[in-house]
């Protein structure tokens, strides 16, 4: 550790103010972690609610039975009509999900993708 000679033993033998504010920064980020943890897990919870409720409305009860409407089709469909059905906004959603994966590499391809699949749309619309 980068600290003098002369204070190495002190803080090593009695707990110091920097220590016991350290301790309590700890407890208290600690704390607080917990805290978000439990609305996270509360957020998620209702999320998969909304899950439910929009498979029952836009699905037959029969697909939804037999197992043929996944749970990332109804997110990805409450994703397009939650941005009302806007391509960059949708994109960048995924480039979020992907990002908090730490997919940074698969994230930089699929920008030069999507960039190039936009580009062709200028084409196409600029003719």
């Amino acid at each position: 550790m980068g600290l003098l000679p002369e204070t190495r033993g002190r803080l090593n033998n009695a707990p110091s103010h920097l220590q016991t504010l350290k301790i309590n920064t700890m407890t208290y980020d600690t704390e607080l972690f917990r805290r978000s943890d439990n609305e996270a897990n509360k957020i998620i919870s209702d999320l998969k609610d909304v899950i439910a409720r929009y498979k029952k409305l836009s699905f037959t009860p029969e697909a939804i039975k037999l197992g043929y409407v996944p749970d990332a089709d109804v997110v990805g469909c409450l994703i397009s009509q939650y941005f009302d059905y806007d391509p960059e906004q949708i994109f960048e959603a995924s480039r979020s999900a992907f990002e908090d994966l730490n997919y940074h590499s698969f994230n930089e391809e699929l920008q030069k993708i999507w960039h190039k699949e936009l580009s062709k749309s200028d084409e196409t619309y600029n003719k």
